[in-house]
């Protein structure tokens, strides 16, 4: 049954209508809306590296790929692997589903460590296509797809909306399900979709898990006294956003409404671990942190 579903996926992406003109698109109107400037100066800085003929460690993708996360790319992946295996639970034989996987950074730093499955998605097509051509070659457990979604800022032209969006996997297909900084550019619709979405897919006694921007009492006040990072200040039903034009830019919950959508889907919380994003002094870490299982 999986994979059947997985051919079918693929044979959607191979088809004319994932088209090289609707990709060029994508890009285009995702370097103009979220960071043109960045984008010029980290392609300059990848083509002095060439004309230098500087080495470049295979699994660091080039600096103009990198539109998710900062520093240090391979140290981010540890610590990353790192939070998995201590906080989440993570095992080296676990199958794994690593949503927004981005260009790569958990995937990179598990591949010498994780034995079971990796499958990852992205919105965003550059990324997925520099995993596949360099990832999965040198580690064939780890695959990697598009996830043709709509989102205002990081895929405007995208085809399905992420509240209806159905995961490309069967029912009960993986062990642990990751997601950083997906919550925190979703809206409530297409995170309660998502939530749904991770019950379905994790076996049970499977993990989650996850990140947000979480407002609890602490969080809240100090957003509204503007001192949180993420410059937090347009409230609306169900959610608070800094962006009045792109919501999705930076999404914050609260916290109460987020543990009741889990453990409506049959996802226990475990423990939640609360970031210095809304400016609180005891955070570790940026994000908050949720972790998740489901019932067996």
């Amino acid at each position: 049954m999986a994979q059947a579903e997985s051919e079918r996926h693929d044979a959607v992406e191979k088809s004319p209508r994932a088209s090289l003109k609707r990709r060029l698109r994508s890009e285009l109107e995702y370097i103009r809306l979220v960071r043109p400037v960045a984008f010029v100066r980290a392609t300059a800085l990848d083509a002095r590296d060439a004309a230098l003929r500087r080495p470049r460690d295979p699994l660091t993708p080039p600096r103009r790929l990198a539109f998710v996360g900062s520093g240090d790319f391979r140290a981010g992946g540890s610590e990353l692997r790192e939070l998995l295996v201590e906080l989440g639970g993570l095992r080296p034989t676990d199958d794994v589903l690593d949503v927004g996987s981005g260009v790569g950074r958990v995937a990179v730093g598990l591949t010498d460590w994780l034995e079971g499955r990796y499958e990852g998605i992205d919105i965003v097509p550059r990324g997925i296509e520099w995993c596949q051509r360099t990832v999965t070659p040198r580690y064939p457990n780890f695959r990697f797809r598009v996830a043709d979604l709509y989102n205002r800022h990081y895929n405007p032209t995208g085809r399905y909306a992420a509240s209806e969006y159905r995961f490309p996997f069967a029912d009960q297909s993986f062990d642990f399900v990751v997601l950083t900084s997906v919550f925190t550019h979703l809206l409530p619709p297409a995170r309660d979709n998502y939530i749904s979405e991770i019950a379905r897919t994790l076996r049970p006694g499977g993990r989650c898990f996850s990140t947000f921007f979480l407002l609890d009492d602490e969080a809240r006040q100090r957003v509204r006294e503007g001192r949180d990072g993420v410059k937090i200040r347009v409230e609306r039903p169900g959610y608070w956003t800094n962006n009045e034009r792109i919501p999705e830019a930076a999404v914050a919950f609260e916290e109460t409404d987020v543990a009741e959508r889990f453990e409506r889907n049959g996802l226990r919380i475990c423990a939640i671990r609360h970031g210095v994003w809304s400016g609180r002094e005891d955070g570790s870490g940026w994000q908050d942190i949720v972790v998740t299982t489901r019932a067996g």
